[in-house]
């Protein structure tokens, strides 16, 4: 039998864990339940029932922890067909709005509550995140039905793109899985 010198072990693992360190790895993603109300307020959240396809779909603005930062997200149940029903989750497209010499980054906006709604109306338990820094609605109005048109709120963090943001998405799907509507298994 070969043996390794111990000082080529060692190197070996040295080598592995820079590696490990230098390819943009990141801790595993830390997920935290759904959450109807603020997570720091207690106060409830946005929430609502709409009709998709002759489907009633409940849609609830939702909070969940992503590496300790609280992120925003929307989820449409559809509350009249028979579930437990399989798991979508929508990645936005950020949209970037001027708010005077800055910009703002809504990334749930009407199309995501639409997209969302519309998911559900055909049989899926759908979920939308925004990402770390990012906004759930607008202050020109977030495309959410009243009594909630002008709902606004603001994702913990800062933007990172492709980094933190993959952690975001991880969470989400551990958070919705884990809801008792949904097939973990579809």
């Amino acid at each position: 039998m070969h043996r390794f010198p111990q000082g080529r072990v060692f190197a070996l693992v040295a080598l592995a864990i820079a590696i490990f360190l230098c390819n943009g790895m990141t801790a595993p993603a830390r997920a935290g339940a759904w959450s109807t109300t603020d997570l720091r307020t207690g106060a409830p959240l946005p929430s609502g029932t709409v009709t998709v396809n002759h489907v009633t779909v409940t849609w609830q603005v939702g909070n969940y922890w992503s590496d300790g930062l609280r992120i925003y997200g929307l989820l449409c149940t559809p509350m009249s067909l028979p579930g437990p029903y399989p798991v979508a989750i929508l990645n936005h497209g950020l949209t970037v709005v001027p708010v005077g010499p800055l910009y703002a980054f809504p990334a749930i906006e009407a199309y995501g509550w639409i997209g969302c709604t519309n998911m559900a109306g055909a049989g899926w338990l759908t979920a939308i995140t925004t990402y770390r820094g990012e906004i759930i609605g607008a202050s020109t109005g977030s495309g959410f039905p009243a009594p909630y048109a002008n709902f606004w709120a603001l994702s913990d963090g800062t933007l990172e793109l492709c980094l933190g943001e993959v952690d975001d998405v991880l969470n989400l799907l551990s958070a919705v899985t884990a809801l008792p509507a949904a097939n973990a298994s579809h």
